[in-house]
């Protein structure tokens, strides 16, 4: 079955309490029609002053939607087929935000038209289109979390691997999970630099699944090639710990191999990258890929966990 979530259905929470949009069973699909991370508070032209935001009026997720049958202790698992952008967005820089402040001295950004899966930045510099996922999670353990915020429900991971064809894993905290998503970008560098990458509206289609008898501590991601795990923290080198502890449990699952092999193994073939590092209260968002080798190669991750 099919649901269609529109964008007037949003909230900047991720949270059991919410009332769902939707309710879904294992297996269905379930189109978002998300709304872009500032809200569609940017004016239109070219290059543009836009007003202030506090991180609690940021992020708009649609949703959440209640999938039957998801219960504490299980995992949901996304697939995300396809994002489908607007035919515009931009690209934000605010006067205190970023990695560097006051450039420009305000807040200012300029509106990008796409077409035939380029971004036209200048009349001479075109972008190739590289959609994902900003903002993505489920209702986290406890109390209601912002969501511009990062945790292990999930949230603000601005993380380029969340993107069509990958498989999203969220560990279940609440009956139905609650599925919520926004914040889509047309294109993101990795690190986020001036806390924006192409913001944008978009309807994005997943599929969604119940894995039962099973669980994970954060969430984690797949592709046909790579399984990676998620981290973040206010501090690098402890955002850092928590990405190889978590791919040191998981390799030791899959291949059945000791802490010291599966620490080897992440150094031979591990890939550590920044998805999120603008200098603010969110936080730093790490993510840790390794190949699939041996028996994980055309298997589903969630076979070994």
């Amino acid at each position: 079955m099919k649901h269609i979530i529109n964008k007037d259905k949003y909230n900047f929470l991720f949270s059991k309490s919410i009332e769902p949009a939707a309710f879904a069973n294992a297996k269905d699909d379930v189109v978002f029609h998300t709304r872009d991370a500032h809200n569609e508070t940017v004016p239109s032209g070219r290059d543009v002053v836009f007003p202030d935001m506090e991180l609690k009026d940021c992020n708009p997720v649609t949703g959440p939607v209640f999938i039957k049958n998801a219960m504490p202790g299980d995992i949901l698992a996304v697939e995300i087929k396809k994002i489908k952008l607007a035919p515009q967005g931009f690209v934000p820089s605010r006067k205190d935000m970023g990695i560097i402040h006051g450039i420009p001295p305000g807040n200012l950004a300029r509106n990008l038209n796409i077409s035939n899966n380029l971004i036209d930045f200048s009349e001479e510099i075109k972008i190739p289109v590289r959609s994902m996922v900003g903002t993505i999670g489920v209702a986290p353990p406890a109390d209601a979390i912002y969501s511009s915020m990062i945790g292990v429900h999930g949230g603000n991971m601005d993380n380029n691997d969340v993107r069509a064809g990958s498989i999203v894993y969220f560990p279940v905290f609440a009956e139905g999970a609650l599925l919520s998503m926004g914040d889509v970008h047309a294109s993101m560098g990795d690190g986020e630099l001036t806390s924006g990458g192409i913001d944008i509206g978009a309807e994005v289609s997943v599929a969604v699944d119940i894995i039962k008898n099973k669980t994970i501590k954060r969430p984690l991601i797949e592709t046909d090639d790579f399984i990676i795990v998620t981290s973040n923290a206010m501090d690098f080198y402890e955002a850092n710990r928590i990405a190889v502890r978590e791919m040191m449990d998981l390799l030791c699952k899959i291949y059945e191999i000791s802490k010291v092999e599966a620490y080897w193994l992440i150094s031979i073939c591990g890939d550590l990258k920044i998805s999120q590092a603008f200098d603010c209260e969110i936080g730093l968002s790490l993510r840790l890929s390794i190949p699939k080798l041996g028996r994980l190669k055309g298997n589903k991750v969630f076979k070994y966990l």
